[in-house]
């Protein structure tokens, strides 16, 4: 048995082999392991290598563009710059010669004050609020303009954070060179290195604090002083001082006597709190001056200025369009798009045509364009806008009467007001025809839609102007009539939502809310915030060109002292109604003008036809407090408002000029002269008689026969009654 046991040696052993082909196995196994990483690290050496190498070809590139600027650069005067270029604006006739039309200036109030006047509490406000290192840094804080350059990218912080410091500030507000480039921000950090080598902290500080602007032309604290606080600046507070350091980032914002709560707010959360945090307050002093209260000057006046002149409403409007648009497109912040406005030496080439411009300012300088009676005791106010089809907005006023003081309200622009059943053709009629839902001469029938409102329901609803319900009815005849039950059935059957989007998707008409898809009388301008007359205007183009929507817009380009453009319009272009739906629509608002019941007949020119709506609104009360005429003729299409700047209160009746007769009091005269010229029609429309009684397509046998416009694949069948 023991022999049987002993290992034959001419016996394989299996385990033995097993185990060694493991151990082979694992060898291998870890050479391709050592082989893989080491081919990684072999990559990523190359990779460490080739960063080293092209950021030090980046940084010798950079030191060499660097070493340009290391000498002194002493052309900044800082104490003495001559800051202010008069900006003009211009228009250019069909020939393009130019014609100056308004001249800009700053009006700058400037009162230097050596730094010495100016208390410490005062300087540290701005220094902590605005540039803490203000005393360490060589001109450049690195941190902050590695932190906003990283936040471009990685979004650290919810708003844009400026890198800017006190001395990059003081360069942009000398030089006006605020474009959004790298160039510009390697410019600035160079200038400002350099510019240290050359003045003290002290003198930068000073400068800084003499030339910041402060809102309504004022720079300077010791402007802003006397001007916020009516006292030297010596005599500021620390919480006076917080206050005119809280309004650098957006001076208009933060206008403690037109905002006094958002520069509180500004005051006591950014200033105060980097002054505590900084330890030049106390904490205790902290708490005492967020809660103390700030007086300001008491109806503030700004000294009398060589040029006293008035700027007319569309040097306003065009103003305030090249602002929004310089600080859209261009990324530049509010104060300093303000300032190159009003100093910088722009060219504004304007829309204007100074003819109109004249024509429209007389007319609104005369009662009797207005008033049939002479009762003056209950002036209502007016508005008008006219331009071309192509947007270019050609005059504009924005009250009656003589214009008082400069950047005051304009109704023309600012003002929301309901539009009332002048929105009819364009919420509910268009969309209506463009979808084929009706053709020029459906019929409905003109009856109460019930309706809930308020948590009602109104079974009488909507009642017609004249409270007259009238049955089967045509659309010309519910158009020129302005009844009220047909667009509120076809805007249910378009639905509220197309409505809705027709407005703001084709016609860009941007202070509608969702909360207008909700309401049933949005059909019948019954909107939450009402309709701006500019934006109104340019809307009604769709029906004297076709169906094309240019947006409205005063100014083509801006250029610069250099000659450079640095701003040109693209307005925002839209097919709204194919042409064939655009020419019904002008075919039938004509009947507001020329049907015996239209509504407009009063807008009627002896050499032109006009097409157009009337719009009326209410209050609560039933009286009428706002009235709307919009026409187009075929050069021009202009929109007409009368009423009160509150938007409440009643036009008294017998007191006020139809709307209709305003607008032809202006518009004749407009047109007067002009070449005759007819709108331009679709040739694929199709000019057919229908037969009054029934809308269908008239046979001889028809006792009334009308002329009637279709499209080819929306023709009614024919009359059978007859």
């Amino acid at each position: 048995m023991a022999k049987r046991m002993q290992k034959n040696p001419n016996m394989v052993d299996i385990s033995s082999h097993s185990d060694k082909r493991k151990k082979k196995k694992t060898a291998k196994g870890v050479r391709r392991v050592k082989k893989i990483l080491l081919t990684c690290g072999k990559v990523l050496a190359s990779f460490i290598l080739i960063l080293a190498i092209t950021g030090s070809i980046v940084i010798t590139a950079l030191t060499v563009y660097v070493m340009k600027f290391v000498e002194p650069d002493e052309s900044i005067d800082i104490k003495n710059a001559s800051l202010g270029y008069t900006t003009t604006l211009v228009t250019t006739d069909e020939e393009g010669n130019e014609t100056e039309i308004a001249t800009l200036n700053s009006q700058t109030i400037r009162e230097w004050a050596d730094l010495d006047q100016i208390p410490e509490h005062v300087r540290m406000a701005f220094v902590c609020a605005e540039d803490k290192r203000f005393y360490d840094h060589d001109g450049v804080d690195w941190k902050r303009t590695f932190a906003a350059f990283a936040n471009l990218f990685l979004h650290f912080y919810s708003t844009k954070q400026g890198g800017s410091t006190i001395t990059q500030q003081l360069i942009k507000n000398i030089t006006g060179e605020d474009d959004v480039s790298i160039t510009r921000k390697f410019t600035e950090i160079f200038r400002a290195v350099n510019l240290e080598k050359v003045y003290s902290k002290d003198q930068i500080l000073e400068s800084y604090l003499n030339l910041i602007p402060l809102d309504q032309s004022i720079h300077g604290v010791q402007a802003a002083s006397k001007y916020y606080f009516n006292k030297d600046v010596s005599q500021l507070s620390v919480v006076e001082g917080a206050a005119l350091a809280a309004m650098v980032r957006a001076p208009r914002t933060y206008n403690p006597i037109l905002h006094p709560e958002a520069n509180k707010e500004r005051r006591n959360a950014y200033v105060l709190q980097a002054m505590y945090d900084e330890g030049v307050i106390t904490a205790e002093e902290f708490e005492t001056y967020k809660n103390t209260e700030l007086v300001t000057a008491v109806d503030p006046q700004l000294p009398d200025s060589e040029d006293d002149s008035t700027y007319s409403w569309f040097t306003e409007a065009v103003i305030e369009e090249v602002k929004a648009d310089l600080i859209d497109k261009n990324g530049w912040t509010e104060e300093y798009a303000e300032s190159q406005l009003l100093s910088g030496g722009l060219k504004i080439y304007t829309t204007q045509d100074p003819r109109i411009q004249k024509i429209m300012e007389d007319k609104y300088l005369q009662d009797s364009t207005f008033s049939a009676s002479s009762n003056t005791e209950a002036l209502t106010q007016s508005a008008m806008v006219i331009m071309d089809y192509e947007g270019n907005i050609k005059g504009l006023v924005g009250a009656r009467g003589k214009k008082e003081g400069n950047r005051i309200w304009n109704n023309a622009t600012m003002s929301t007001r309901s539009p009332g059943s002048s929105i009819k053709p364009l919420a509910v009629y268009s969309p209506a025809v463009e979808s084929n839902l009706i053709n020029y001469s459906s019929m409905l029938t003109d009856e109460p839609v019930p309706t809930v409102l308020g948590g009602v329901l109104r079974n009488n609803w909507p009642s017609n102007y004249d409270h007259v319900y009238r049955g089967n009815i045509l659309i010309p005849e519910a158009i020129q009539r302005s009844t009220n039950t047909i667009p509120v059935q076809l805007a249910n059957r378009l639905t509220p939502q197309a409505c809705f989007n027709f407005l703001t998707e084709k016609l860009n008409l941007s202070t509608l809310v969702e909360n207008d898809i909700t309401s049933p009388r949005m059909a019948l301008g019954g909107l939450s915030k009402g309709i701006k007359l500019d934006e109104f205007t340019a809307a009604y183009q769709i029906f004297g060109n076709q169906g094309v929507y240019t947006e409205q817009h005063t100014y083509t380009k801006v250029v610069n002292a250099a000659g450079d453009v640095i701003l040109e319009k693209e307005p925002t272009v839209t097919r709204a109604l194919t042409p064939e739906s655009a020419t019904i629509m002008n075919r039938i608002l004509q009947n507001v003008i020329e049907g015996p019941n239209g509504t407009g007949r009063g807008a009627r020119l002896n050499n032109f036809t006009v097409v157009g709506k009337t719009g009326t609104a209410t209050n609560d009360a039933g009286a009428t407090t706002d009235q709307l005429f919009m026409g187009c003729t075929p050069y021009y299409v202009a929109g007409v408002w009368i009423g009160y700047t509150d938007g409440t209160k009643g036009i008294p009746s017998g007191l006020m000029r139809p709307i209709t007769n305003i607008w032809k009091t202006v518009m004749s005269e407009v047109m007067d002269g002009l070449p005759s010229k007819s709108f331009e029609y679709s040739s694929d429309v199709i000019e057919r008689a229908y037969c009054t009684q029934t809308g269908k397509l008239a046979k001889e046998s028809c006792p009334s026969q009308l002329t009637g416009y279709y499209k080819s694949g929306n023709l009614p069948d024919y009359c059978t009654e007859h």
